[in-house]
């Protein structure tokens, strides 16, 4: 291993607090947040650990702006490129292990709240405390087999939809929206749920999972709706929130000396709730800010999502450290068409993971992304956004535009500044963010947004 004081100075609080990373959240396939790379380390830890119990929070900032445009009243606010904006994610975790000598062991209990803050208007400047994990996780036969169930959240057990794998990189925002908007939940939501896991040989697993839908309104996945509803985290019974299962399979082979990291995912869901028939909608009345009543033509009943993910190392730049390296990955998500305002999803990815000398833990990445908006809606808003509308700023007629699909160009880089503490900034350009630009329609689905250029920074602290 290097002997450098840099590498001494990175590594040696890893090392140390390595006996307690066995008590972090088991299950996940994203990264998981090192003890030793904490503000904490082991302060607190060891007097916690003979008790059985373990400590964990993350702190995630993200500040950002659109340099293209001139901010929009917050009012009208309907994107985060529209005005400058703030979001803040917060977690602290309690998880209890249980004693190696008992009938319960590799078992654990974990627990955790959330406190999440915004500044969109759009989302209600939205300041939630909330639970949103209680669960239990096990298990079998040198961890071949587990269960896990109780109250959970989806994005940290399916799809790895985490830039590099590593859930720091979400402060960039949210993409590959599929399967979040067909009901999949992500932070802060959880629902109640239950998964297993089976490794039936080395490097490979099979997950299947059914899970409480997240509250389906205007015929896609609704975080807002469902804080609003369950402000605390402890419902259970919510309005169009019904089973969701899911399915994985994937070979994730870690990265070492000499063999190169491979991670490739596919899966899918199904979910029970109800979602609008898009081909069935009158929608001049949608636009007018009528939902459609509950009929057969209308609605439907079902909806789902499947998706493919593969990461793989290029190079490794470091023969002692095999994690650092070049990576490039892509993603390709589907749904159908007649329920959903997305319908396709691809990404190309190339990211680099600790490749600058004594920078262990920076990535620097680059993100290329392709949504396809449902054919079923452009359809039926063809007459619609085809039709002049009057522009009282300038006294003239404006025909409104339709877009077929949104791409973006993502830059990203994250700093390590000391332990625990991480500095993110990044670039986006997104074209055609959302299907239609209506312009000065005064209409209640102004869903069209001009292109953006957005610049990005996050601040994280691990506890």
């Amino acid at each position: 291993m290097p002997t450098d004081p840099t590498f001494r100075h990175y590594f040696v609080p890893v090392m140390k607090c390595e006996k307690y990373d066995y008590m972090r959240e088991q299950g996940w396939d994203i990264q998981s947040i090192v003890t030793g790379d904490t503000v904490g380390q082991d302060i607190v830890r060891k007097q916690l650990a003979e008790k059985g119990l373990f400590f964990q929070g993350m702190s995630l900032s993200t500040f950002a702006w659109n340099t293209l445009n001139p901010p929009v009243a917050r009012r009208d606010q309907s994107s985060v490129g529209d005005r400058a904006y703030y979001a803040g994610d917060h977690e602290w975790q309690m998880i209890y292990s249980f004693p190696e000598n008992s009938l319960l062991k590799n078992a654990q209990i974990v627990s955790s709240a959330t406190f999440n803050a915004n500044t969109m208007n759009l989302l209600g400047g939205a300041h939630a405390l909330r639970m949103n994990k209680l669960s239990y996780h096990q298990y079998f036969f040198n961890e071949r087999f587990a269960i896990k169930g109780g109250y959970v959240t989806s994005d940290l057990d399916w799809m790895n939809n985490f830039l590099a794998g590593n859930m720091l990189t979400g402060v960039m925002g949210m993409k590959g929206v599929i399967p979040y908007e067909v009901g999949m939940t992500h932070l802060p939501v959880g629902s109640p749920g239950f998964n297993i896991r089976v490794v039936p040989i080395k490097h490979t697993y099979i997950k299947l999972g059914i899970q409480q839908s997240e509250v389906i309104k205007n015929s896609q996945a609704d975080e807002i709706e469902h804080v609003a509803i369950d402000a605390t985290g402890f419902k259970i019974h919510l309005p169009n929130a019904h089973a969701l299962y899911l399915s994985e399979v994937g070979y994730k082979r870690e990265a070492a000396p000499g063999v190169k990291d491979v991670y490739i995912r596919s899966g899918g869901e199904y979910n029970f709730s109800r979602f609008w028939n898009f081909d069935k909608i009158t929608f001049p009345a949608l636009v007018a800010g009528e939902v459609p009543g509950v009929t057969q033509d209308t609605i439907r009943k079902g909806n789902y999502a499947t998706w493919f993910l593969a990461d793989y190392q290029l190079l490794q730049t470091d023969p002692h450290l095999a994690y650092r390296g070049v990576y490039a990955g892509t993603s390709i998500m589907n749904s159908p068409s007649r329920p959903n305002l997305y319908q396709s999803y691809y990404e190309a990815r190339l990211y680099a993971v600790g490749i600058i000398p004594h920078r262990y833990f920076d990535i620097m990445a680059f993100q290329f992304t392709n949504t396809q908006f449902s054919t079923a809606v452009l359809n039926g808003y063809k007459a619609i956004t085809q039709a002049e509308t009057y522009n009282p700023a300038t006294a003239t007629m404006v025909t409104p535009k339709q877009y077929g699909a949104s791409t973006s160009g993502i830059a990203y880089y994250t700093y390590r500044v000391f332990s625990g503490v991480y500095f993110q900034t990044g670039l986006s350009y997104n074209k055609h963010p959302g299907p239609f630009y209506l312009g000065t329609n005064p209409t209640k689905m102004q869903q069209g947004l001009k292109d953006t250029l957005t610049i990005n920074v996050g601040f994280s602290m691990l506890f």
